[in-house]
């Protein structure tokens, strides 16, 4: 018989244990927990491992990962995972399924440990500190865009309801040309007929507020004791503003300012038979609150949440201006023109308590999700500026105030991405609903019949006519909502 020389022997030799090393691996893995079907499996139920829990098998479910389980969800006990589940076991010996090659789950429990998407995001992945870390950060900056929604219902109108006395509104500022004139009633049995704008020139609705417009938010915290901080919070500079104009070379635009041309007839010099007729509307806010927050964690660690309570002021400025450009003659001539320029600013400053609350859940070591509710009644010290230069009137001065209950709610859901041990992305959506306040608009008061004397009857009143009716509307809402964006930081 021919010798085998010694490759050949070593070849040999690799070969058989390679094929001892598959069979033991083929027994091992046909091994499973003592059952009631294999009542005589060596596998005896015990302690897990050490680093890795116990879970156990309660039957089909479609989605889950917890104990219902099933062909699109994880399989725990030693069961392989479904299609999106991720396979963890006690024992290491299950294979994952998709979802648990992504996130790098492997059959010992480990949730990311070289899973695919681990490896691709690499040095992008969130910093992990344990899926039980606090919810902490000491400062945060960042941008809050918010879409305003406001409930302004058109501005004041110089006419009244025979019957009632009662003025009316309207959303007509101009017309072209006079419109149809106010007809008493002509008995008491009959109601009247009130003025009526003719072809619209210039509407309030031609006003677009809600658009997009970024803000800044800034956010400090201050601990004092195990689970408690002082937070200070800053956020405003949002500015919404807008414009329309009408022209007319035969200078027939009439305004509200007369009933659009029919009291008196032919309408006043300064703002009716106008060549341009101009309205503008400016709103902007800021908010600063100081609260107290208790901070705690659910028996799960991955459910965090506070409670907070404090106090917060709020303000809202708006100014709403009506402008008219007439001539003498008809023309365009700057030497010859008439105008009319009146201004109505309302500011509103909102001072009172609030309560709230925050709610998070880790959903990986470094991704968490998160959902906050404040509110709180408070006291609104609303005012009313108007300012009239014309022609006719050199420079006429109104200024109004009253207090009044305002209900303010602020809601947003949140997400975070840890980056490092300092740096957290923070990212969500923002709602803020203020009632009860003073709007640009709906303040615009077009009761003007003259001019009288600086120090008339009134003391806040100068430059009007002594049977001005002056008022200010304290009832509309505005409605906030839009998103943020910034960087938190942890010395």
């Amino acid at each position: 018989m021919r010798m085998l020389s010694g490759m050949h022997w070593l070849t040999v030799g690799l070969a058989l244990l390679v094929s001892a090393h598959g069979f033991g691996t083929k027994t091992a893995k046909a091994q499973s927990p003592m059952t009631a079907e294999s009542p005589t499996s060596m596998a005896f139920p015990g302690p897990a491992p050490a680093g890795c829990d116990t879970y156990y098998d309660d039957g089909q479910g479609m989605l889950g990962t917890g104990l219902l389980n099933g062909p699109f969800g994880s399989r725990y006990n030693g069961q392989d995972g479904g299609v999106l589940g991720g396979g963890l076991c006690n024992d290491g010996s299950c294979r994952p399924g998709l979802g648990g090659r992504l996130a790098g789950m492997r059959g010992d429990a480990s949730l990311i440990n070289g899973g695919v998407l681990r490896r691709i995001m690499g040095p992008f992945a969130p910093y992990a500190d344990g899926q039980g870390s606090q919810r902490w950060f000491d400062v945060y900056a960042g941008t809050l865009a918010f879409t305003r929604k406001s409930g302004f219902g058109g501005i004041g109108s110089t006419q009244q309801v025979f019957e009632t006395g009662q003025y009316l509104t309207t959303d007509v500022i101009s017309s072209v040309g006079a419109g149809t004139a106010a007809v008493p009633p002509p008995n008491a049995n009959t109601p009247g007929v009130v003025a009526q704008p003719g072809p619209a020139a210039l509407r309030v609705s031609d006003l677009d507020m809600d658009k997009l417009r970024y803000g800044l938010e800034l956010i400090g915290n201050i601990q004092t004791g195990p689970g408690a901080n002082v937070e200070v919070r800053y956020f405003g500079l949002n500015k919404w503003t807008d414009t329309a104009s009408v022209r007319r070379t035969q200078f027939d635009l009439m305004s509200v300012f007369s009933q659009w041309g029919t009291d008196p007839a032919g309408g006043y010099d300064d703002t009716d038979r106008s060549g341009i007729h101009t309205i503008s509307y400016t709103s902007k806010f800021d908010n600063a609150e100081v609260s107290y927050r208790r901070r705690w964690v659910g028996a799960n660690p991955a459910f965090q949440g506070s409670w907070l309570g404090g106090i917060r002021y709020f303000e809202l400025d708006e100014v709403f201006a009506f402008s008219a450009v007439g001539s003498r003659n008809n023309t365009f001539n700057f030497d010859q023109l008439r105008f009319f320029n009146m201004d109505t600013r309302t500011r509103n400053h909102l001072v009172g308590a609030q309560i709230g609350g925050d709610l998070w859940v880790n959903l990986i070591p470094g991704v968490s999700l998160g959902t906050e509710l404040k509110g709180g009644v408070y006291n609104n010290n609303a005012n009313v500026d108007t300012v009239v230069v014309s022609n006719s009137i050199q420079r006429a001065f109104e200024k109004l105030e009253k207090d009044r209950a305002a209900f303010l709610v602020e809601y947003n859901a949140q997400a975070i991405y840890r980056l490092t041990y300092s740096w957290t992305v923070k990212g969500g959506y923002n709602l803020l609903y203020v009632d009860n306040v003073a709007l640009g608009p709906d303040n615009f008061n077009p009761r003007l019949t003259g001019a009288i004397p600086p120090g008339g009857a009134n003391p806040q009143i100068t430059g009007f006519t002594a049977n001005r009716d002056p008022y200010l509307n304290v009832t509309r809402e505005v409605l906030y909502h839009g998103f943020s964006f910034g960087a938190e930081f942890m010395w």
